[in-house]
């Protein structure tokens, strides 16, 4: 999922953003109305890539909601495991 990604983001880079330079902020001029942008370089698609490459080398982290689900599937099951425990002390 991650590669075709980057392929288009790389891809957009030097067919669409590589005329317009590095920068993603391109002011050319500043009227009545507010500023006026031009069109980004390729600054945002290479920060994209570089965060995606992140994600997938480094995985999401401690964040990451399937572990929060496991931590609290982990907890549940401790908990059930001790009122078992309790369980099984009461009736002998």
């Amino acid at each position: 999922m991650s590669l075709p990604l980057a392929v288009i983001l790389f891809v957009a880079a030097i067919t669409v953003h590589l005329p317009y330079g590095f920068s993603s902020i391109k002011l050319r001029e500043v009227t009545s109305a507010g500023a006026q942008f031009g069109p980004p370089g390729y600054e945002t698609n290479l920060l994209y890539i570089a965060a995606l490459a992140t994600l997938v080398l480094g995985g999401s982290g401690p964040f990451a909601f399937d572990r929060l689900r496991a931590w609290r599937a982990g907890t549940r099951q401790a908990q059930e495991s001790e009122t078992d425990d309790h369980a099984r002390r009461a009736s002998v």
